[in-house]
């Protein structure tokens, strides 16, 4: 007999970082502890460095990792695995009061050249908040080569290697594998990304902090693409109808990704592999009870095959919308 599942969610992982904010609690509304500077909540992961708790339905109290040990098949459908059997997507929000280090993460076959026991990691980014003067650098500036970079001493010198962004709310930018990249001060990020936890520092900006965050410079340059310019970009809407509309975003690789905005229920079919949801504004009833609030994501797995989403109170709600490749 078939295993019946529903809509999993999850029990929320704060990160501390150097770099941290508080603005989950204003954006999002997250419970966080006072004058803690969080830099990143994990809210749907099967990495060794952070397993989610399942919160409802029958695998209460269970890791993801538990349930895929068990299930991967009945959740995957088609979709490919990461490294050691975990789910393949890795789901978080970054927020930020000071700059991340500039950094860079190899592809699958660079991180197994290298040793590495993750595979590697193509991700993208939603910009959820950005104040007036954050900024982001990706990819190569005008003009610029890795060799450059590599020959950069200090700050001014790295920034002048890399794009300059200036983002805004709403804005999309995806990173693959090999993009070198920084995020800035002042900036409340949604994150999707392969699941792994690799990354090599570049460069950290003079942190006092940095002779505990060792720089990984000899494997930065062996995996660093400086070949192809970076792209921000807004959802383009691609279908849409009465209160409802469906936006593309740029995929990275190894996934796929949309933002669904509505005010009426959505039946979203799965196609043969699993889907993540995050609520980014809104609540959204997906069935069986389960229930989610901005900032919470939701992983539906393929033995659904389909998903119906109904705004709660019919108020409306936005989502993204992820799904990994076979």
């Amino acid at each position: 007999m078939k295993e019946r599942f529903e809509p999993l969610l999850f029990e929320r992982r704060l990160l501390e970082k150097v770099w941290g904010a508080q603005r989950l609690r204003g954006i999002l509304g997250f419970e966080l502890p006072n004058g803690k500077p969080i830099g990143e909540s994990w809210e749907l992961s099967d990495h060794p460095s952070g397993e989610s708790r399942i919160r409802n339905g029958r695998f209460a109290g269970q890791t993801l990792r538990e349930v895929m040990q068990q299930f991967g098949s009945e959740i995957l459908g088609d979709a490919a695995p990461a490294a050691g059997g975990r789910f393949p997507l890795l789901v978080k929000f970054v927020d930020t009061s000071d700059r991340l280090s500039v950094q860079v993460h190899p592809d699958d076959a660079a991180a197994a050249r290298l040793g590495e026991r993750d595979g590697g990691k193509n991700e993208a980014w939603l910009v959820v908040h950005a104040e007036p003067d954050a900024r982001l650098w990706v990819g190569p500036a005008e003009g610029k080569t890795l060799a450059d970079l590599e020959a950069a001493a200090n700050a001014a010198q790295v920034v002048a290697c890399l794009r300059e962004i200036r983002p805004r709310a709403g804005d999309v930018v995806p990173i693959p594998a090999g993009t070198v990249h920084a995020i800035g001060a002042g900036l409340t990020i949604c994150e999707i990304q392969q699941t792994s936890d690799v990354t090599y520092r570049v460069y950290d900006w003079d942190r006092p902090a940095s002779p505990a965050r060792p720089l990984h410079r000899a494997q930065s340059f062996a995996v660093a693409r400086f070949d192809r310019p970076a792209s921000v970009v807004r959802p383009e809407v691609v279908a849409h109808g009465a209160g409802w509309r469906r936006c593309a975003l740029p995929s990275p690789g190894s996934f796929s990704w949309e933002l669904f905005e509505s005010r009426v229920p959505l039946d979203v079919p799965l196609r043969g592999r699993c889907a993540t949801a995050m609520v980014l504004a809104g609540e959204v009833n997906f069935g069986s009870g389960a229930r989610a609030r901005p900032g919470e994501a939701v992983l539906l797995p393929a033995s659904m095959r389909a998903a119906r989403l109904e705004p709660v109170l019919g108020r409306g709600f936005t989502s993204v919308w992820a799904v990994p490749h076979s």
